[in-house]
C-alpha cells in the first residue's frame, strides 16, 4: 500500500518545517572535504562566469535542445549584480577549486546548477522562479536543493531571503524514454523532501525532444503565515464551472487540510461583459516558439493600455508554446474571462493562493493578494507529454479529484505523446 502522497504533504508550521529540512539535510550531509558548493555571494562576484558555466552545463545536459533566456551574458550578468538572478553551483571539491581559479571552461565544468530568478512580472511582487536547474556532476542534488530550501526561510543569504516572499516552480514530471532525462527523481526531491506545496500544472514550455511537457506548478513560502493570513482575508474564490471549483478545492485540502473549511469555493454567475486582457509576459523572439505567453484579466471598472480582447489575444497563439492567461479568483467579475476563456478550449491548470505579506516596499505594512487562477491553451503544433504518475492509483478523494482535472486536460486538448 503507497504510504506516500502522490502530489504533496500537507504544509507544516514555520518551526516544524525548518526542523524538517534541517533533519533531511543532515540525513544527506555530504562531506565538506569532498563536495561544496558556490552560493549567490560567491557567483554575484564572477557574474559573467557564472552565466556563461551556467548555460554551458544546461545546453550539455539537454544535449543542446535547451530553450530558456539563459545565453544573453551580458544582460543577464548585469541581472546577477543587481539581485534580480541568483546563481548556485554544487559538485566534487576539485570542480569547484577549478571553477574559483578559472581553470576549467563554461563547456567542461563537471557542476550542478540552479537558479532562482525574479519572476515579478508576470506572477507579481515578491515572486521568484526556482529554474535553470542540471548537473553533470557525479554529486547528488538533493542536499543543495534542500540547503537552498533552508537558506531561503532563515534568511542565511539575506538578499535572497528579502528579494522575494513565494519562490514558485514547475518541475518535470515525464517518464525518461528516447534518450530524454525523466523527471521522477527531482519531482520525489520537492514532494518528499523540500515538501514544497503543490497546486496544479504548467503546460507552459516545449523541452528536450520537441515535446511540451506538463510540468507542475509548485510553492514555497518565506513563511507559511503568509498564506493562512492571506487566506483569512481572501476567503471567497469564485469559479464559472463546477469542476474548476472541486480541483481547486482539492488542491486546497491537500496542502491545507486544517484550513480548506475557511474557504468558500463559490460558483458565480457571469455577467456576459467580454473580458479584455493585457499581456504580461513573452520570450524574446529567438526562443520564443519554445516558451508561453502570459496575460493579465483587465478587471471591468480599469482602464489599461493595451488590452485586447480574447480573439485579438489570440492571433498571436501559434507563436508560442501555450497561451496562459491568469485571473483574479477573488474578484466575482472574473468569471465572465473563465466562461470565454473555456469556450475557447482554455483550462484552469493551477492555482496561487491568496497570501499576506511583509511588504519592505510599503514599510513593512501586509499586503494582500487575493487566490489567482491559470487558465491554459497549448499550441496544437506540440505534443504533450503527460505526468508519469496519470494512470496511478490515488489513495484518498482529493488525489482523485486532481487526477480526474489532469486526464480531463489531456482528453480536451488532444495531442498527448
Amino acid at each position: 500500500m503507497r504510504s506516500e502522497p502522490l502530489f504533496c504533504h500537507p504544509a507544516l508550521e514555520d518551526a516544524a518545517y525548518l526542523a524538517h529540512l534541517r533533519a533531511t539535510y543532515e540525513e544527506s550531509l555530504p562531506d565538506v572535504a569532498v563536495v561544496g558548493e558556490l552560493t549567490p555571494d560567491l557567483t554575484i562576484r564572477f557574474s559573467d562566469r557564472a552565466v556563461a558555466t551556467r548555460a554551458g552545463i544546461l545546453t550539455r545536459v539537454y544535449a543542446g535542445d535547451y530553450h530558456t533566456d539563459s545565453f544573453d551574458f551580458q544582460r543577464l550578468a548585469r541581472r546577477v549584480r543587481d539581485a534580480r538572478e541568483f546563481i548556485w553551483f554544487w559538485g566534487q571539491r576539485a570542480a569547484i577549486d577549478d571553477w574559483l581559479s578559472g581553470r576549467c571552461d563554461a563547456e567542461s565544468c563537471e557542476l550542478g546548477t540552479v537558479s532562482v530568478v525574479d519572476s515579478s512580472g508576470e506572477f507579481g511582487a515578491g515572486f521568484g522562479e526556482i529554474c535553470r536547474s542540471g548537473s553533470m556532476s557525479p554529486v547528488a542534488l538533493k542536499p543543495f536543493a534542500v540547503k537552498r530550501v533552508m537558506d531561503f526561510v532563515t534568511g542565511a543569504l539575506p538578499v535572497f531571503h528579502d528579494s522575494f516572499h513565494t519562490l514558485m516552480l514547475v518541475p518535470r514530471t515525464r517518464s525518461p524514454g528516447q534518450g530524454i532525462r525523466g523527471g521522477k527523481s527531482v519531482n520525489t526531491i520537492h514532494r518528499k523532501y523540500i515538501r514544497s506545496r503543490f497546486f496544479g500544472f504548467a503546460p507552459w514550455y516545449v523541452m528536450q525532444g520537441g515535446f511540451l511537457e506538463c510540468l507542475e506548478y509548485r510553492e514555497v513560502n518565506r513563511s507559511i503565515d503568509d498564506v493562512v493570513r492571506g487566506m483569512a482575508v481572501s476567503a471567497v474564490l469564485h469559479f464559472a464551472q463546477e469542476e474548476d471549483a472541486r480541483f481547486a478545492r482539492s488542491l486546497f485540502a491537500m496542502n491545507f487540510p486544517t484550513h480548506v473549511d475557511r474557504l468558500r469555493f463559490t460558483r458565480s454567475e457571469n455577467s456576459g461583459r467580454a473580458a479584455r486582457y493585457v499581456m504580461s509576459s513573452e520570450a524574446n523572439e529567438s526562443i520564443r516558439e519554445f516558451n508561453h505567453r502570459s496575460f493579465d484579466w483587465v478587471r471591468h471598472a480599469e482602464a489599461r493600455d493595451g488590452a485586447v480582447s480574447l480573439p485579438h489575444l489570440e492571433a498571436g497563439a501559434h507563436k508560442v508554446s501555450c497561451t496562459v492567461v491568469h485571473l483574479d479568483l477573488g474578484d466575482p467579475d472574473s468569471v465572465d474571462a473563465q466562461q470565454e476563456l473555456h469556450a475557447q478550449g482554455y483550462r484552469l491548470t493551477c492555482v496561487r493562493p491568496p497570501r499576506a505579506f511583509s511588504s519592505s516596499i510599503q514599510g513593512g505594512t501586509f499586503v494582500g493578494v487575493s487566490a489567482q487562477g491559470s487558465w491554459a491553451k497549448p499550441n496544437p503544433r506540440w505534443r504533450i507529454v503527460e505526468p508519469h504518475y496519470t494512470l496511478r492509483s490515488a489513495v484518498d478523494s482529493e488525489e482523485s479529484n486532481v487526477l480526474r482535472h489532469l486526464t480531463g486536460l489531456l482528453r480536451d486538448w488532444g495531442g498527448v505523446a
